[in-house]
Formats: structure tokens, C-alpha cells, sequence
């Protein structure tokens, strides 16, 4: 795989071309952080389902390539510099309809509501992204909430 920060993967736009036989799930991170944005690519680089097609730094970034990438889920960061995650899924509600999977170091109740009212169909702990990031992807791509492993916040959020 060969995905750059802010730069999709030609391999991943050949490859959206084949339709039914490919049945990979792309994923956009967003992360303001370089070694997250790493280390949650490096975690799904060991699914073969998965399939991360590209990296941004921050949300106006994000907001440039989602077009260009047509990503079927966004993990995104909810703390980061300029514009935060619920800023970015707000601007992409108006104009894309795919799954956001929230990732956070907060994991406050009323962050967890936060996010779910701003229109996250997940949102997952970075604690336990080792463990949890595939299966919470493929939970949101498939239509189904994942807010936590057992998704504990789903009654408060």
C-alpha cells in the first residue's frame, strides 16, 4: 500500500474501478497527528477488508481529498488544531452521506453524544484502537452504531 498524507493511492482508484470484485473497504484517516495517521494504517494494513486509500493531517485537508478518494468510511480524529472532527462532519453531512467512525483519546460521555448528534455512526477510544478499529469500520460501513467495544454508549449518546 502506498498512501501518502494527504495524497490518495493510485492503486486504491484502479482498484474502486472493479466493483463487485473488489470488496475492500476504504478508509480515509484523519489524524492531526503523523504517528497515528501511521499507526492506525499500519493496525488496518492487517486486514485484508480493509484498505486505506488515503491520509490527512487535519480537517480542511480532509474536506479537499474525500471527493477525489470517495472513501466508504472516514476515521476521523475528534480533537485537532483549526478545524475539529464535529466541524468536519458537519461540512461533509451537507454534501456526503458515508459512515464516520469518530477515534479519540476523550472518552467522556458527552463527547461520545457530541459526536453521535453531529452525525458519527461510531466513535471508538484510541486506547483500543489496536483491538477494535477493524471491527468498529466494518460495524459502520454495514450501517450498524459502534460506540465502544460493547457499545457501551449507544443508550447515553
Amino acid at each position: 500500500m502506498n498512501v501518502e498524507d494527504g495524497q490518495p493511492s493510485v492503486q486504491s482508484s484502479q482498484t474502486r474501478n472493479l466493483g463487485i470484485y473488489d470488496s475492500r473497504i476504504r478508509v480515509l484517516i484523519v489524524d492531526d497527528h503523523a504517528l497515528m495517521r501511521q499507526m492506525l494504517s499500519d493496525v488496518l494494513a492487517l486486514d485484508d477488508d480493509i484498505e486505506v486509500v488515503a491520509r490527512a493531517a487535519d480537517g480542511p485537508q480532509a474536506l479537499r481529498i474525500v471527493e477525489e478518494v470517495q472513501p466508504d468510511v472516514i476515521v476521523l480524529d475528534f480533537a485537532m488544531p483549526g478545524i475539529n472532527g464535529i466541524d468536519v462532519i458537519q461540512t461533509l453531512r451537507k454534501q456526503w452521506s458515508r459512515p464516520v467512525l469518530m477515534v479519540s483519546v476523550h472518552v467522556q460521555p458527552s463527547l461520545v453524544q457530541w459526536a453521535r448528534r453531529a452525525g458519527a455512526q461510531g466513535y471508538l477510544p484510541k486506547l483500543a484502537v489496536a483491538r477494535a478499529l477493524a471491527p468498529a469500520i466494518r460495524a459502520v460501513c454495514e450501517g450498524r452504531p459502534y460506540f465502544g467495544e460493547n457499545n457501551q454508549w449507544s443508550a447515553q449518546a
